[in-house]
């Protein structure tokens, strides 16, 4: 392998992948980084068995190879150079050269016949901006529980809802849903995303500006983009009929302003019993609502 190419997109890169790479004492190959010369791009794949990534980087290629490298000392290494443009990668029998015009590191290869392969997740697509998938999984998601124990419950829920598509989280204390209107619309079945694997999918689409196509199997879904092919394992199982706990009606409607509320709420938690409780008290005929802890 012979490849050169912007040492700033190779860091962003990297970093993004080391991120999804195992901490799998018994399979060392998942802490390992699979890179590709070939055409046009340097691939980057890593792995964790239940979230897996590839990025491609563009490159200029000499020679084409695949090798495998660790992945958090690879990402030390780049992040450690400064000042450089362009970096180029060489192989020389079981080891990888990372050189600039200021650096030059040797790393050790590993065999990277063992890496395992990315999922292709064939099934019901849908495209959605990249912008409104971040906006509903941020709305929901820190009302997932983070516990494995149940894992219906420590995962994001999305389905589709005539022309929006729903994402809703809860840990069975409190509840969040939020819908995304969407044009042409496909209809899919439920599915489940483990919240750990949720975490990831934002810290890789978050600064994303282009649509992402969403491929859903039974057991896979996997998020596309230019440069960026993300595969996630899905939760087999089903999700509570939380629809049943939400109010058809209300006895008291308020309207308030939201920095108000916040405030409100902010101040009152910081002297709050150790439980975070506070109680709500309206006043209708004053027109105001109250805080009481």
């Amino acid at each position: 392998m012979k490849a050169s190419c912007s040492i700033e997109k190779l860091k962003k890169a990297v970093n993004t992948v080391e991120r999804i790479t195992g901490k799998n004492l018994t399979l060392p190959v998942l802490s390992t980084i699979l890179l590709i010369a070939k055409d046009k791009n340097i691939t980057l794949r890593s792995t964790n068995l239940n979230l897996g990534i590839q990025i491609d980087v563009p490159a200029k290629i000499e020679e084409e190879g695949v090798v495998c490298i660790m992945g958090s000392v690879t990402n030390g290494i780049l992040n450690s150079i400064l000042g450089d443009e362009m970096v180029t990668l060489s192989t020389r029998g079981e080891t990888l050269n990372i050189s600039t015009k200021q650096n030059k590191v040797n790393l050790k290869l590993y065999p990277h016949e063992d890496f395992p392969t990315l999922p292709v997740v064939e099934g019901v697509s849908l495209n959605i901006p990249s912008g409104k998938l971040i906006e509903g999984i941020k709305s929901v998601y820190y009302s997932a529980t983070t516990s494995d124990v149940k894992p219906e419950i420590a995962s994001v829920y999305i389905y589709p809802l005539e022309d929006n598509i729903v994402f809703v989280a809860t840990d069975s204390f409190r509840l969040a849903e939020k819908k995304i209107k969407l044009k042409n619309m496909p209809e899919f079945p439920p599915i489940l995303i483990p919240y750990k694997n949720i975490i990831e999918i934002i810290r890789v689409y978050d600064d994303v500006s282009e649509d992402i196509e969403i491929i859903l199997s039974k057991n896979q879904c996997s998020f596309v983009s230019k440069d960026t092919y993300l595969t996630s394992r899905l939760i087999d199982g089903v999700f509570p009929d939380y629809k049943q706990i939400i109010p058809k009606s209300f006895k008291t409607e308020v309207i308030v302003l939201k920095n108000d509320l916040l405030n409100t709420i902010k101040l009152s938690t910081i002297i709050s019993d150790k439980f975070n409780q506070i109680t709500l008290s309206v006043n209708v005929a004053e027109k105001k609502m109250r805080n009481l802890f």
